[in-house]
Order: C-alpha cells, then sequence, then structure tokens
C-alpha cells in the first residue's frame, strides 16, 4: 500500500523551505525587529545609520527579520540590498551585485575598475540612503567582503 499517491506530499506548505521564503507573521522576534528598526530608522532622514552586526545562533531568525526590516525599509524609498558574501566571495563580486540590484543591469565582468563601479553605484543612487546586508560575511572566502 502506497501512502502518496501522485501529487500528494507531506508537507502543508513546501515554500517554507525556499530559502527565500519569508513569513507573513514573524512570531516572537518583535524585539529585534524594533531593535533593527530603531538602528536603521536615520535612513529614513536620508542619514547613513552605523553599521549594526546580528550575532546568534544559527536557524533563529536573524536574516528572516533582517529581510523583513530591509522590505519595510524599501517602502520609505531606502536602497536596500541583501547579499549572501559565501555565494559572492570577492569585494569586487559583492560591489558588482550592488550595482546590479541598485541599477538593474549587470556590469561588465572585467576592466571596470572597482572606483569606477563605486562612482556608478553613487549616481545611481543620487540622494537616497543605501542599506546593504551582508549575511554569512563569516563564511567568506576572503576577507574582502
Amino acid at each position: 500500500m502506497e501512502i502518496l499517491w501522485g501529487d500528494e506530499t507531506l508537507f502543508r506548505n513546501e515554500e517554507v523551505f525556499d530559502p527565500e521564503y519569508l513569513p507573513q507573521a514573524i512570531l516572537h522576534r518583535d524585539t529585534q525587529i524594533n531593535d533593527l528598526a530603531l538602528s536603521l530608522r536615520p535612513a529614513l532622514n536620508g542619514i547613513s545609520p552605523g553599521h549594526i552586526l546580528c550575532v546568534g545562533p544559527p536557524s533563529t531568525g536573524k536574516t528572516t527579520v533582517v529581510k523583513y526590516v530591509l522590505e519595510k525599509l524599501e517602502e520609505y524609498d531606502v536602497a536596500t540590498v541583501y547579499l549572501r558574501c559565501p555565494i559572492l566571495r570577492t569585494s569586487y563580486n559583492v560591489f558588482s551585485k550592488i550595482f546590479e540590484e541598485i541599477g538593474g543591469k549587470v556590469p561588465p565582468q572585467r576592466g571596470v575598475p572597482l572606483f569606477k563601479l563605486l562612482s556608478e553605484i553613487g549616481d545611481q543612487l543620487g540622494q537616497r540612503v543605501l542599506i546593504v546586508a551582508l549575511d554569512d560575511i563569516n563564511f567568506s572566502y576572503r576577507k574582502t567582503c
């Protein structure tokens, strides 16, 4: 006797296993959400906030909280970029991805100096504040992120 038939599944919602999944309600993280939002509040007034380091054991909701707050900031015309450092590995790749997210186009992979790329990112931003979340920076191949 087969337990599952055809398109049946054991899971009510398989989407929750996707790393990009963001739940509609984030439970038991109100304090962390409020602390992060308060730290990033200067961005709403066009002022660059300080650096923030979110630390804690794996699978405790750090990434979910950061993504949630970044999503809320976008509603206030603050430019936000979420990056996974282990995938990007080099500073040029990090800034290339920022360029891609802000400008909507991929920069050339070779021949463009980093300072030129940074200048173009600044031109695309104009007066908007940029918030970049570097997730899993501790797993970077090189300390260039």
